[in-house]
């Protein structure tokens, strides 16, 4: 059994629970797609259809055609079934296939394409492919089905009209991954300045509002930084050889300021998360010091996301019995989030943690993160777990995380 298989046997009954929050965003598009596949001939083509909410719901806004669905977990075409049989009226109208996107033909006369919060999950090989496969047709019907995917991914990935001025990260495009301060705009146009914005005014681009977020990770600045730091000593280097490039010196002036901003944003965030206090569940970050930074990512962002958060670092304050606030604090918790790595599970302190834990509180809830190629103690075996291959996931992972805390507040 694959890892997604895994994740999608243990969440499939809470799958549309969890996109509850998505529903009048989703809303918006469908009613968008309807209107523009209605009138062309062809099928329409779900990819990643999931339990079928969505397909039978395009179903019933449009009566006169064929949707063939695309769903490679088994354990999703159940739920995706299960629904169907209580829908008489569209069942005979659709189709549900055992694969993904990267093994459908193409062969159909296609009037439209869903990928409902499916896109962004697939590698970017894997997206190049689907849109090449989708090149490539004779069938003008899917070119204009492009159109209308790229439209239903840019309104679900976030609402223009809810970006807010101040940081943001770039998340498509040229400049894809890059952290600055959104001033201003034009329309759809918004005016981004490479780092603090009195001490960069010569920096500023323009830039789709679409591409932009507000949801910046502590991974992403991070990450961002690393990433300055290795690209402004290049750059330096390169001065080495060329007499009086203007031009690099500009390129490293404005790495620079892009660098004292995104390290001023990580400071920010380090500081106020210390302080902050969440009003929602409580999370115990269980996890072995050499997975400290992990966990010093994981803490700062659940406590923006208004979560209470024990962490070592932070709660145990010098002096104090460091037996007596770990079962203090596992015993206030209502999650354990476990960091699972081969020295978890070596060190004896760890392995006390979530032992005391299950022994006391078996029926709250596990999440376990698994950073390398350990398995779980076979008593955690059937709980729900994240497999990161490595930190470059982070972004991915800690959405999952959010939902899956998400349903167990419901």
């Amino acid at each position: 059994m694959n890892e997604i298989e895994n994740v999608y046997g243990e969440t499939v009954e809470f799958y549309d629970l969890s996109a509850l929050s998505q529903i009048g965003n989703k809303k918006i598009v469908l009613n968008k797609f309807a209107d523009m596949v209605k009138d062309l001939d062809g099928i329409i083509l779900d990819i990643g259809a999931g339990t079928g909410k969505t397909t039978i719901e395009m179903a019933n806004m449009i009566c006169d055609k064929e949707i063939i669905a695309l769903e490679p977990s088994a354990y999703m075409r159940t739920a995706f079934m299960a629904r169907l049989m209580e829908h008489n009226e569209v069942k005979e109208r659709i189709s549900l296939l055992p694969i993904d996107v990267g093994k459908y033909s193409f062969r159909d006369k296609i009037s439209g394409v869903m990928c409902m919060g499916v896109l962004g999950h697939l590698k970017r090989d894997e997206q190049e492919k689907l849109l090449y496969n989708m090149m490539k047709s004779q069938n003008e019907n899917v070119k204009k089905a492009m159109i209308q995917q790229a439209i239903m991914d840019e309104a679900l990935i976030e609402d223009p009209s809810e970006l807010e001025y101040g940081p943001i990260i770039v998340t498509r495009g040229k400049y894809k991954g890059r952290i600055g301060c959104y001033d201003d705009e034009e329309g759809q146009t918004a005016y981004v300045y490479w780092g603090d914005m009195v001490e960069t005014l010569d920096t500023c681009v323009t830039i789709r509002k679409s591409y932009l977020s507000n949801k910046i990770t502590t991974y992403d600045l991070v990450q961002r930084g690393r990433t300055l730091i290795n690209q402004i000593a290049h750059l330096r280097s390169k001065l080495q050889y060329v007499d009086e490039n203007i031009s690099t010196y500009r390129d490293i002036t404005e790495l620079y300021g892009e660098y004292t901003y995104v390290m001023a944003l990580l400071n920010r965030v380090y500081e106020e998360t210390f302080y902050l206090q969440g009003r929602g569940k409580r999370i115990f970050i269980s996890h072995s010091s050499a997975d400290r930074q992990l966990a010093l990512y994981l803490a700062s962002d659940l406590k923006k996301a208004n979560f209470e958060v024990w962490f070592d670092m932070w709660n145990l304050q010098l002096g104090h019995s460091i037996p007596k606030g770990i079962s203090d604090g596992l015993d206030s918790a209502d999650t354990l989030l476990i960091i699972l790595s081969k020295n978890y599970l070596n060190s004896a302190f760890c392995n006390d943690e979530w032992e005391a834990f299950y022994m006391k509180f078996r029926d709250k809830p596990f999440m376990v993160i698994i950073v390398d190629e350990s398995e779980p103690p076979t008593i955690l075996c059937g709980k729900k777990y994240y497999r990161m291959k490595d930190i470059t996931e982070y972004d991915t992972m800690f959405r999952e995380l959010r939902r899956a805390l998400a349903e167990k507040k419901k």
